[in-house]
């Protein structure tokens, strides 16, 4: 998230002279993320990302933890890893040959 101040000149105000000065805020762009089948996706999470799973399960992996996740519908975690593996999982079902789909949404963290 970025913040820029913005000084608009002086103006008058019932005779006296201000000067207004407010900080401009943006908004982090949220990214969708689509999974589809046996493609794992490296993201890289360096300065920190927010994942939240909109569809579908996922499995993510990450250097350095001590085990996986899976994520369902709802589910949201904090990336900070430079490089994050994370892959649809199949849902169970009735049929032969399960079709592994999720979406979820990337979010960069606030500072």
């Amino acid at each position: 998230m970025s913040t820029g101040l913005a000084t608009f000149a002086p103006f008058h105000w019932f005779g006296l002279r201000r000067s207004l000065s407010f900080a401009l805020v943006r908004a982090p762009l949220a990214h969708r993320l689509a999974l589809q089948g046996d493609r794992p996706r490296l993201i890289d999470a360096r300065g920190g990302w927010h994942l939240k799973v909109l569809e579908g399960r996922v499995w993510l992996t990450q250097p350095g933890a001590w085990q996986d996740l899976f994520l369902g519908p709802g589910d949201e975690v904090v990336l900070r890893q430079a490089q994050v593996l994370v892959q649809a999982e199949p849902i169970t079902s009735t049929a032969l040959r399960p079709e592994a789909r999720a979406v979820c949404e990337l979010r960069p963290l606030s500072p």
